[in-house]
């Protein structure tokens, strides 16, 4: 089946139930700019191989054929809300990050996190500003002011949740051997033509 990541440049953590500590690392993306991570959203399971692709639409603002067949879709009396749900797109954020749990995990050095948006991105920016001072954590910052971040896996599947999601202090910078690992995630994502989605679209 298609992925929607270049794997074949990357390595992919795979997060597994259980507490995990993780640092966030910055990269160089194609405008120059630093920064921390990437948004898309994605449509799973598309077609008789269960491709993967980022949603031309919600995305890249561009004709997408997947949400084109969900208006139409809409519109049928007869519409099958199930598979109407699994078509539409899932917001996920990317990020380079180095696994702290142990020493096995520090050794493969900066890997690829596609993780739920609105249970890891959208806690920590909510959690990013101290309600008593003011000051924001940035997200990224390598330096020993930055933060590393701890959290718990429960379950699988849509059963999963992502708990005690929080920001530890850092005894020491992001050593650079790190930093120089992170690769510019507008590299690594596909951006397929609208006749390679239409192509793998099931008739629906």
């Amino acid at each position: 089946f298609r992925r929607f990541l270049k794997t074949d440049k990357v390595n992919i953590w795979k997060c597994v139930e259980g507490e995990h500590e993780i640092a966030i690392i910055p990269f160089e993306g194609s405008d120059g700019e630093m920064d921390y991570k990437r948004t898309v959203f994605v449509h799973y399971n598309i077609g008789e191989n269960d491709d993967s692709f980022v949603c031309l639409s919600r995305t890249f603002q561009k004709p997408c054929p997947i949400c084109q067949d969900i208006k139409e879709m809409e519109m049928r009396k007869d519409a099958d809300k199930d598979v109407l749900s699994g078509l539409y797109p899932i917001k996920r954020v990317i990020y380079n990050v180095w696994v702290l749990d142990n020493e096995k995990e520090k050794e493969k050095g900066v890997q690829i996190w596609i993780a739920p948006h609105k249970h890891i991105e959208d806690t920590l920016v909510g959690r990013a500003r101290n309600k008593r001072t003011g000051e924001l954590i940035i997200m990224g910052d390598p330096t020993v002011d930055g933060k590393d971040i701890g959290f718990e896996r429960v379950g699988s599947d849509r059963e999963t949740s992502y708990e005690n999601l929080q920001f530890l202090d850092r005894t020491e910078p992001i050593p650079d051997e790190i930093l120089e690992q992170a690769v510019n995630l507008d590299e690594v994502i596909i951006v397929p033509t609208y006749e390679e989605v239409k192509n793998s679209v099931k008739s629906l």
